[in-house]
């Protein structure tokens, strides 16, 4: 952590960014959805959501997969795309006869 430099507010950032999603998440939930997309979606957002905002954070540790991305924000690219996945895939029919027990 640097001593005596102004930092930048990164928990106010996700603070008001988890907002935003709460009320996407909202919105989605209101309108038709699939099984998985809401849950998808949340990743999906938090996922870059996540990745913007450690742009602002300090990190002390290194960078084990190279390029000039944090491991916090590959984690945070990989949420992201499995978010994505079950935004878009289309959900499975179930076999004709079968029953689902409840």
């Amino acid at each position: 952590m640097p001593l005596n430099r102004p930092l930048h507010p990164t928990q106010l950032y996700e603070a008001g960014g988890e907002w935003i999603i709460m009320l996407a998440l909202l919105w989605a939930f209101r309108r038709k959805h699939t099984a998985g997309q809401i849950i998808g979606l949340y990743l999906m957002l938090y996922g870059l959501l996540r990745f913007v905002v450690e742009f602002f954070r300090a990190h002390d540790s290194s960078n084990p997969l190279g390029l000039s991305l944090s491991l916090e924000q590959w984690l945070a690219l990989a949420l992201a795309c499995a978010g994505l996945f079950l935004v878009v895939r289309k959900p499975r029919r179930a076999a004709v006869g079968t029953t689902i027990a409840v």
